[in-house]
């Protein structure tokens, strides 16, 4: 793949909503950032996972323009689960299967972006690349350490 055309054709039509893409080095266990205002990809990554990154960014920040309350209510109940998960592990295994859902459904708004940025031969690779995503950042709230990217995809 020319994943440098993928990226550009992906950060063009991001950027025609009013979100700015910028590129600069993060924390490896970061591979990137979001605010809703702006995407920031981690260059310590290669560009295919920076195109993925970018994407499924994209997807968090139409969910949470989308159904602000319905976002903020499953951080909520996620980050009480965890508060509570030694006394009772029962409420943080569910509001995990939720942040699941969330997670694949910020993943089908980024194969939509793929799709209608002429990119749909990135599409398998991408949902590998999203199902480990989904994987590494449910570790993260279930054992409150990130996994460091390249070591965790590999």
């Amino acid at each position: 793949m020319p994943w440098s055309t993928v990226y550009e054709r992906l950060k063009l039509r991001i950027e025609s909503f009013g979100i700015a893409v910028i590129g600069k080095r993060l924390p490896l266990e970061t591979t990137g950032i979001f605010d809703g205002l702006s995407i920031t990809t981690n260059t310590a990554y290669d560009q295919e996972t920076r195109c993925y990154n970018i994407a499924h960014s994209l997807g968090h920040i139409v969910q949470w323009s989308v159904d602000y309350s319905r976002c903020q209510a499953l951080y909520d109940q996620l980050h009480a689960a965890k508060t509570n998960k030694m006394a009772d592990p029962e409420p943080l295994r569910r509001a995990l299967e939720g942040f699941r859902r969330y997670e694949e459904e910020a993943s089908q708004y980024a194969t939509w972006l793929l799709t209608v940025t002429g990119n749909t031969a990135a599409i398998p690779t991408f949902i590998n690349f999203s199902r480990a995503d989904i994987e590494a950042i449910v570790a993260f709230h279930r054992d409150g350490a990130a996994p460091v990217w390249q070591t965790f995809f590999a």
